[in-house]
Order: C-alpha cells, then structure tokens, then sequence
C-alpha cells in the first residue's frame, strides 16, 4: 500500500527526528563522558588521598622517632634498677609523656633483661587500677614483677610483687642505635593494639609503646563519600586499621576482615576501578604506603559507586531536562518557522498550478521566493502560463 504524506507532515517529521538524534547522540555521548570523568576523577581523588595519608604516616612515624630520640638523651638511661627505689628518671619520663596522648609506655630493657616501664594511666585506652593513680611503674628484675603506683604528684600509693613473672618483654627490637618500629600487635600491659617504637642506646633498649587511634585518626580526617569503607593493611592481609566513613560509621561490618580479604586481598592482581561485590557496585582503590621500616603497608579504599556517582548522575539529569526544554521550546518553533518558510510557496505553488489545470491562464501569479529552486519553479509555471495563453 502507498504512504501519502503531505509535504508539511514529511518535512516536520525529518527535522524533529534529526533533532531527535542529535540530542540523543550528544546525551549518551555526554553520559559515557561522564562515567569516564567520574572513574578518572574518583581515581585521582584517591591518589590524592594516599598521597596524603603517606604524608600523615610519615609525620606520624617522625614524631614518635623524636619522640624515641630525646629520651635516649637522659641521663641515667643505664642505672641500674631497684626494687624498693624510686628511679631519678620517673619525673623526666612522666613529663616526655604528658607531651603525647596516643603514647602508652615508655620502658627501657637492659642487657640483663630487667626492665623498667612507665604506664601512662590517663590514657583513654588504659584502665586506673588503683584509686588516684595517674602513673603505674612496672620493674622486672630477676624474672620478678613489680608495680608500684604513683599519684599525679609521684608519691608511691600502692606497690605489688609477683613471683615467678614471665618477663614478655626478652628480645625486643632494636638491637643498634638504628630506630626500629614492630607491626601492629597487642601491647603488653595495656591490652590494646599499637606498635612499639624502638631503639638501643648504649646497653639499654628504648621502647614506646604507640597507639594506633593516632592513624585511626589520620583516615577519620580525610574528605570521602558517605558509606566509604578504608583499610590498613600489611602484605600478609592483616588489617591493621578498619574505617568506615558516614552515618553507618557505628555499624561496621562483623566480618569486615572476610569483606576485605576477598575484596582487597585476594583481588589485588585485578586492580579494577569498578567491582561488584555482594550485590553492590564500588569504586576500588588500593596502593602500596612508602614506609623505611621492615614491612610492607597498603592503603585500601571503597567507596559506592552510586554515591560516587551521583553528582555525574545529577548533571546528566539536567542535561536531559535542558535537552528537553530546548526541543520544546526552541527546537520545535525552530523547526516549525523553517517548514513553513519552506512549505507556504510551495503551496502557493500548488495552486497556481491549479489555476493551469483549469484554463485561468491570465490569474496565474509569480511566486517569489527566497529558495532558488522554489523561485526557478514558480518563474517556469509562470512563463509557461503565458505561453499558453498567447498560443490559444
């Protein structure tokens, strides 16, 4: 069967669909834009990101180091420790201590494995163990505990002996004057996770014993989306701190260590950008952090992608709605100004060529355009029609 349209229709039609293909062409153009400026831009986010949290780590280690550095400059670092005696070097390590809040301890070991520690009971990670104790003195000597608790003022309040001690603190670190810092572990004493920060000095081992809250603080501080998951983590996939970033921050994951380690750890080799995982879509992120010390440290990052992306999301959405105020708007009287630019001579054409059909030679008229080949028609029709007319 034999389409008819009139030539208005057609005409209207060709346009709005071109139209119509440009503006789709440009918007998924524009969405596949998007997505790879949100991937590039989400991956430079993170760069940044590690960038600085090296930066952080690196602070964090050259405080401590300081920090390890100016008590090895004591006098009296060597003495030799008594049971029933008050060291002289209680009210300098009680200072230095007081200077810090993310220190635990500081204890120094002797070649003979006496040990002489000063526990910083302020501390939000410790417990007081005595009414008004604010200082606990842990001296091993001879494989026999001691602890004797201090006031703020250093008077002694209570002293406590134990027989038989198994001394935990043989064979530590450091064994040149070269600072050496331990992986994450359970402190002694404390019982909470830090890193012990060590040194040897003369015939006496330094040691401080370090929270991590200070590195838990480092990722807390960074700016990324609601819902963002980071991890600390060592070459052997040990997590050494878990962060989650946003109103769910209290609800962390119970099996945050199995998420990571199929996430991160078994997938390391991929290092795909974009990974589905447990039904959801994430931004993926992992870097190896510089570090001097004896092991490896890699930052991992999660974010959603769907909150990663909402922003692009957004602007594709208003590109849409220009897209359509602009079809309706201007496009269409666009393209309805140009048909009939184009359609009303060739209708007026149309009817004087009627006017030749019928025999009214004498009321044919020109009809002017501004279309070349609309004019050169008309002019034809015209000429013809008085051709006609002469010769009858």
């Amino acid at each position: 069967m034999k389409i008819s349209l009139k030539i208005r229709t057609t005409i209207l039609m060709i346009f709005s669909v071109i139209i119509l293909i440009i503006i789709a062409t440009n918007l998924v153009l524009q969405f596949d834009s998007s997505n790879k400026l949100a991937i590039k831009a989400t991956k430079e986010q993170f760069n940044q990101f590690s960038s600085k949290v090296n930066d952080e780590l690196y602070h964090f280690n050259i405080k401590h180091e300081n920090f390890l550095t100016l008590i090895s400059t004591l006098d009296g670092i060597d003495e030799i420790y008594l049971k029933n005696k008050t060291s002289k070097l209680l009210p300098f390590i009680t200072e230095h201590l007081k200077m810090s809040d993310s220190i635990f301890s500081i204890y120094l070991q002797q070649k003979n494995n006496s040990v002489y520690k000063v526990i910083n009971l302020n501390s939000k990670h410790n417990l007081i163990l005595e009414v008004n104790a604010r200082w606990m003195v842990v001296k091993i000597i001879d494989d026999i505990r001691y602890e004797e608790y201090f006031d703020k003022n250093l008077n002694i309040i209570h002293t406590k002996r134990i027989d038989n001690s198994n001394n935990l603190y043989k064979n530590k670190l450091a064994t040149t004057n070269k600072i050496f810092k331990s992986k994450p572990y359970i402190l002694k004493d404390v019982s909470s996770k830090g890193v012990t920060y060590s040194k040897k000095q003369n015939t006496t081992v330094i040691n401080i014993d370090v929270s991590l809250g200070g590195l838990r603080n480092i990722l807390n501080s960074q700016a990324l989306v609601d819902g963002s998951e980071l991890f600390l983590f060592d070459a052997d996939g040990n997590i050494i701190i878990y962060n989650q970033i946003g109103k769910d921050t209290k609800k962390l994951r119970k099996t945050v260590h199995d998420y990571y380690f199929k996430l991160f750890y078994n997938l390391n080799k991929t290092q795909n950008d974009v990974v589905d995982f447990e039904k959801k879509i994430y931004f993926k992120y992992s870097s190896l952090l510089d570090s001097k010390y004896n092991y490896e440290e890699y930052l991992g990052i999660v974010s959603p992608y769907g909150v990663v992306m909402k922003q692009y999301t957004e602007m594709i959405y208003k590109s849409i709605l220009l897209s359509i105020v602009v079809f309706l708007f201007i496009a269409i009287p666009l393209v309805l100004f140009s048909v009939r630019l184009i359609v009303k001579p060739i209708l007026r054409i149309e009817n004087e060529n009627k006017k030749i059909l019928v025999g009214k030679f004498e009321e044919v008229e020109k009809i002017d355009s501004f279309i070349v080949e609309i004019d050169s028609l008309s002019g034809s029709l015209y000429a013809m029609s008085k051709s006609i007319k002469t010769y009858i």
